[in-house]
Parts: structure tokens; C-alpha cells; sequence
């Protein structure tokens, strides 16, 4: 039976790996925000929950006592009908297509982190993979949704610049 639990604040996670322990189907579901603190340059990636307090589980009976006992897990639970399993299961889609863009930003940041000016670059696929690449610099807009790498190469006798998605790239062997 699926239930819908209330944990304390800022022990979502804690009690999301407890049940997973006991063997429990436990659904927390997560967001991803980026902050900049201090004087960073650039933000951070912070994992937090997508609804405070709130864990999705499907708790067999004989696992339900076992799973009450857990630290920082209310003795209160809401089992849930048909159709509230079926909106979560909407709500669980969208909200995975959410933090998955959003790590999407996280991975293009980091893979454009580790070029230098100059270093050979190539296409992971595509038509242009066998073509050597040098990396020129991040171009970031305000309205691309991750940087771009851009970069310059030979093509009939003259330098040519172009842009690509950072995850399309990789150094050269």
C-alpha cells in the first residue's frame, strides 16, 4: 500500500535512506537550485526537497511497523487511493524531468570547467567527429539555457569558429 509520510524538516533524506534499508519503495522527491554564496563567481548546485516534510513509501504491511519506528518518520500516515497513485505518478514525472534538466546544467558546467584555451577538442559523434577542434573559449547568454564551448577549426584553408553543447565534446586522443 502506498502512503504518504510526514518527516521532520531537513531529515527528508535521512529518513528516504532508512527505509530504503528496510527494504521499502520510498519516492522523496528532490530539486536542484543553484546558489552562489559569498563571493563565488559561480553558483553551486544544491539538492533540497521538492515538498518539505513530505516522503511517498509503499509499506508492506508486514515491513509498516518497522517503518514507523523510524527515526524522525511521524507515526502519521495518509494511504493513498488509486487516484492519488496515479497523480503521483504524474507529479514524480514531472518532477524528475525537472531535476534532470536542472543536472543537465550542473554536468555542462562542470565538463566546461576543464578545458583550456587551445586544448584539442573533439565531437563525441555525429558527422564532425573525426575533426580536430581547438577550444577558444564559454560563451554564456542569457538566453541559452547552459554555456556553449566555442571553438575554431580548419576547414578548406581557413579558420572557421563554431559553438556546441559542452556534453558533445569531449578532449582529444
Amino acid at each position: 500500500m502506498m502512503y504518504l509520510c510526514y518527516a521532520k524538516s531537513g531529515r527528508e533524506f535521512d529518513v528516504e535512506a532508512e527505509l530504503l534499508e528496510l527494504g521499502v519503495d520510498v519516492y522523496c522527491a528532490k530539486r536542484m537550485r543553484f546558489v552562489r554564496k559569498g563571493k563565488q563567481r559561480r553558483p553551486e548546485p544544491v539538492i533540497e526537497p521538492y515538498m518539505h516534510n513530505y516522503i511517498f513509501a509503499d509499506i508492506p504491511a508486514r515491513l509498516y511497523l518497522d517503518a514507523m519506528s523510524v527515526k524522525f518518520l511521524a507515526s502519521t500516515t495518509y494511504a493513498m487511493n488509486r487516484g492519488d497513485v496515479k497523480a503521483l505518478e504524474r507529479f514524480r514525472k514531472a518532477v524528475d524531468a525537472e531535476y534532470e534538466a536542472e543536472d543537465r546544467k550542473r554536468q555542462n558546467s562542470e565538463a566546461v570547467n576543464e578545458y583550456e584555451p587551445g586544448q584539442a577538442l573533439q565531437f563525441i559523434d555525429g558527422a564532425f567527429s573525426d575533426t580536430v577542434l581547438r577550444f577558444r573559449d564559454v560563451v554564456e547568454r542569457a538566453h541559452d539555457i547552459h554555456p556553449k564551448v566555442r571553438f575554431t577549426f580548419d576547414m578548406m584553408g581557413q579558420e572557421v569558429t563554431g559553438e556546441a553543447d559542452p556534453l558533445r565534446l569531449k578532449a582529444a586522443e
